[in-house]
C-alpha cells in the first residue's frame, strides 16, 4: 500500500470515527467539514519521487463558520478543543512523512450567515526565505602595457578605483597649482596624448572597468577590440566597459588593457 493510499484510509478512518459519534443533521455538517478539511491539506501534499512527500506550508490557518451561536459552540466543540483537528491535520502529515518541523496550525470558528455555502477556508502559507547573499565582488586591478609610446611605465598594474592617462606625470595650472597626477604618463614629447586626456574607472559593485575621455580635444580616444574600433565619447563619464585584451588609442600612443584577478 502506497502513502498516498495510507492517507485515504486515514482520512476515511477519521471520518468513519466520527460518524459513530454524531448522527443528525447538524452532525453529518461536522463530519463533512472534517473530511474537507483533511482533502484539502492531503491536496497540498507533493510528490518528490521514489515514495517521498514535501508539504510546502509552515503555517495552516483554518476558520470554520458557524451560522449563529449555537452552531459555534458545536463547531468549537468539534474542531478546537483538544486541539482535535489540528492534531488530525498532523497525523496526516505524519503519515505522508512530510510535516514540516515548525509547522503551526490554528483552528478558529467565527459567526458567519454564509456559513452554508462556504462552511470552512483554509490559508496555506510558506515561511518566506532569506534572500540569497550577493557574490562578493572579485577583487581586480587593471594591467595596463605601452604598446606605442614613450611613458612613465611600460608596464604596470595598478589597483586604484581611478587611473588617470595622459601627458605628463603632474598636470598643473598656468599659476602652478597642481590639476591632475597620472598614474600612466606619456612623455612631453607625445603631442598626440593631451595632459588630461583619459581616465579608467572601476566599478565597486560589479569590479568592471570604463574608459572615459576626460579633456583629448580633437586627439580623441577609441577601443580597439576583435578588429573593431569603438570611439570614446568625448569628455563624458558614460564611457565604454574595457574587456581583458583590448587595445586602447589616445592620439597616436597605444596601450593594451588586461584584468589582473587579485
Amino acid at each position: 500500500m502506497g502513502p498516498l493510499d495510507r492517507l485515504e484510509r486515514l482520512i476515511a478512518g477519521v471520518v468513519e470515527n466520527w460518524s459513530a459519534r454524531f448522527a443528525g443533521p447538524h452532525g453529518t455538517s461536522l463530519i463533512e467539514i472534517r473530511r474537507g478539511v483533511l482533502e484539502e491539506v492531503k491536496s497540498r501534499i507533493e510528490s518528490k519521487g521514489r515514495g517521498e512527500y514535501m508539504f510546502r506550508y509552515h503555517t495552516v490557518a483554518v476558520r470554520i463558520a458557524a451560522a449563529d451561536a449555537a452552531g459555534r459552540e458545536s463547531c468549537e466543540a468539534a474542531f478546537v478543543e483538544e486541539d482535535s483537528l489540528a492534531k488530525e491535520i498532523r497525523q496526516l502529515l505524519a503519515e505522508a512523512r512530510c510535516a514540516p518541523r515548525d509547522l503551526s496550525i490554528t483552528v478558529t470558528v467565527e459567526e458567519d450567515p454564509a456559513a452554508a455555502s462556504k462552511p470552512f477556508e483554509i490559508r496555506f502559507e510558506r515561511k518566506a526565505q532569506p534572500a540569497a547573499a550577493p557574490e562578493p565582488v572579485k577583487a581586480r586591478a587593471a594591467k595596463l602595457t605601452v604598446l606605442r609610446g614613450k611613458a612613465n611605465t611600460a608596464e604596470g598594474v595598478f589597483d586604484a578605483s581611478r587611473i588617470n592617462i595622459g601627458r605628463l606625470e603632474e598636470v598643473v595650472s598656468e599659476s602652478g597649482g597642481l590639476i591632475r597626477r597620472n598614474a600612466l604618463a606619456f612623455d612631453e614629447s607625445e603631442a598626440t596624448v593631451a595632459r588630461e586626456h583619459a581616465y579608467i574607472q572601476r566599478d565597486p559593485k560589479t569590479g568592471d572597468f570604463r574608459l572615459c575621455d576626460y579633456l583629448s580635444g580633437q586627439r580623441g580616444t577609441r577601443v580597439f577590440r576583435e578588429g573593431r574600433s569603438i570611439p570614446v565619447p568625448r569628455a563624458s563619464g558614460r564611457g565604454v566597459q574595457l574587456h581583458s585584451g583590448d587595445e586602447i588609442h589616445l592620439g597616436e600612443a597605444r596601450l593594451r588593457f588586461e584584468i589582473v584577478e587579485k
